[in-house]
C-alpha cells in the first residue's frame, strides 16, 4: 500500500504539471473482463447488476459521443459500457458512460472508469471509493478516462496509481472525467455543484456493472486532491439531498480549491500559472453558465486567447499563458453581478451536511491558499459539518502529498469500516 500511495503522490504531481520531492525529514501536522458486449463482440451486451441490458458500447472514440435522445433512467444509471483490454491495477476495468443531471434536472451523459478487484467479491459486498481527479485541463484529450492508453498523459498515472492502491484494499474504484471532459460540450472547470454530481451518480453507477460486488447498501467514500478536493466536498455537501440512497461515509479534500473561482474577483491574477488557471475557470464557468458575459471579464485579447486552453492539457495550457501579462488578457473592473452571483453559488461550506471532511494542505501551497480552506472549514463548521483540517508546515501544493496522503487512506478506511470520525471542528 504504501508504494501505492507514494506512486499516487508522484501521479498527481504530474497531473497538475509541478514536479513534487519528498521533504527532507517528516513534517509535523498543526493540527468484467471482455465477452458479450466487448467491442468487436457478436453476443449481447453484458446485464447490469439491476437485470437490465446495457446499451451495446461503440468503438473508438464514438464511446464518448452520447445517444441523442439519451435512453430513459435515473442519475447514476449505465448508459453504455465497454471493458478496456488492458486492466489496471490488478483488476477488472471498464470505461463506463453514465447518467448525471444539470442543477435544473436536466439529464447529462458523464464518462468516466470504473475498476473492480479481481478476486470475488465478500458476501458482504464491496466498498466503493470515489476518485475526484486533480486539474489535467478542460480539452475532450485531457479525460483520464481516454488518457489511459498513452503512458505520462494528464491524469492517467493518477487513475492508475489510486486504482493499484483501491485493489490493495479490496475496494472498488469509481473515477469520474467530469461532464464535458471527454464528452461534448465544455468543461465546467471549479463548478463544485456540477462536479460533485459526476462524483456521486459514478458511484451509483458502479452498482449497476457486471460482477462489481456494489449495491445500494455500499459504503462508498470520496477521495479528491486540488480540483478533485473541491468536487469531493461537494459530493460531501449534495449527497444528502441529492443522493439520499448513496450511503456516503466521509470525504478527502487535500488542498481544495473551494474558493479558487473567487480568483476572477480581482483581476489582473497573479502573473504566472495563476493566469493559466484563471483562463480555465472563466471557460468552465461560461461553459456551465453561457449565459454569463465574457467581455465582462476578459479584454478584446483575453477574449481571442481564450481557445488556447483547449489546445493542449494543464501543463500546456499553464505553459501557453506563464509570460502573458494578465493585465492585457482581463478587464480591470472585474466581473459583473452576475458573474459575482454564480462565483458564490459554487463556495463549498454554507449548506449542512452529515458526511464527514478530512482536509490536509501545505503551509506553503502557492496554487491554493492555505487560508482558503481555513475559511471553508469555518463555514462549514458554522454550518454544521464535522471537517477535520490538518496543515503541513512548509510544504507545497504537491509535497504535500508525500505526508498527508497515507493517514487520509487510514481516516477514509476507518469510515468505510464504519468507525465514527472524532470531531473535528475548532473547539469540537
Amino acid at each position: 500500500m504504501l508504494a501505492a500511495l507514494t506512486a499516487l503522490v508522484v501521479a498527481c504531481s504530474a497531473a497538475d504539471d509541478r514536479p513534487a520531492s519528498p521533504p527532507s525529514a517528516p513534517a509535523t501536522p498543526s493540527t468484467a473482463s471482455p465477452g458479450d458486449g466487448a467491442p468487436g463482440s457478436t453476443g449481447p451486451p453484458p446485464p447490469s447488476s439491476s437485470g437490465g441490458p446495457l446499451l451495446a458500447a461503440p468503438e473508438g472514440d464514438a464511446f464518448y459521443v452520447p445517444p441523442d435522445p439519451l435512453p430513459p433512467g435515473d442519475p447514476g444509471s449505465v448508459i453504455w459500457a465497454r471493458p478496456l483490454p488492458d486492466p489496471i491495477g490488478g483488476g477488472t476495468a471498464w470505461q463506463v458512460l453514465y447518467r448525471s443531471s444539470a442543477e435544473n434536472g436536466d439529464p447529462v451523459a458523464v464518462s468516466g472508469l470504473v475498476v473492480v478487484p479481481a478476486a470475488p467479491p465478500p458476501a458482504a459486498g464491496r466498498r466503493v471509493v470515489a476518485l475526484a481527479h486533480s486539474t489535467t485541463g478542460v480539452a475532450d484529450a485531457c479525460a483520464p478516462s481516454r488518457a489511459l492508453a498513452s503512458p505520462g498523459a494528464a491524469g492517467s498515472q493518477e487513475v492508475a496509481a489510486v486504482a493499484a492502491g483501491a485493489m490493495a484494499q479490496g475496494w472498488v474504484l469509481a473515477a469520474t472525467d467530469y461532464r464535458g471532459l471527454g464528452t461534448p460540450g465544455g468543461h465546467p472547470y471549479l463548478v463544485g455543484q456540477l462536479a460533485g454530481r459526476d462524483v456521486i451518480d459514478l458511484a451509483r453507477a458502479a452498482s449497476h456493472l457486471p460482477g462489481t460486488g456494489v449495491d445500494a447498501s455500499s459504503a462508498v467514500a470520496v477521495l479528491g486532491h486540488s480540483q478533485g478536493g473541491s468536487a469531493a466536498i461537494f459530493a460531501a455537501e449534495l449527497a444528502p439531498a441529492y443522493a439520499p440512497d448513496l450511503r456516503l461515509v466521509g470525504a478527502v479534500a487535500g488542498a481544495p480549491a473551494t474558493e479558487l473561482g473567487r480568483r476572477v474577483t480581482s483581476w489582473p491574477p497573479a502573473s504566472g500559472q495563476d493566469t493559466g488557471f484563471a483562463m480555465m475557470t472563466v471557460s468552465g464557468f461560461h461553459a456551465a453558465y453561457p449565459d454569463l458575459s465574457l467581455g465582462s471579464v476578459l479584454s478584446e485579447r483575453g477574449l481571442a486567447a481564450l481557445p488556447t486552453v483547449e489546445d493542449g492539457c494543464v501543463g500546456d495550457v499553464l505553459a501557453a499563458f506563464g509570460t502573458e501579462d494578465p493585465a492585457e488578457l482581463f478587464t480591470a473592473d472585474g466581473p459583473d453581478a452576475e458573474w459575482q452571483a454564480a462565483l458564490e453559488a459554487n463556495v463549498a461550506g454554507r449548506q449542512p451536511t452529515d458526511v464527514p471532511v478530512y482536509l490536509f494542505h501545505g503551509e506553503a501551497d502557492a496554487v491554493v491558499p492555505v487560508a482558503w480552506s481555513a475559511d471553508y472549514q469555518a463555514r462549514a463548521c458554522d454550518a454544521g459539518a464535522n471537517v477535520t483540517r490538518v496543515v503541513y508546515p512548509g510544504l507545497d501544493h504537491g509535497s504535500v502529498l508525500f505526508a498527508a496522503l497515507g493517514p487520509a487512506f487510514d481516516w477514509l478506511s476507518a469510515r468505510l469500516d464504519g468507525e465514527a470520525p472524532r470531531p473535528g471542528c475548532p473547539g469540537g
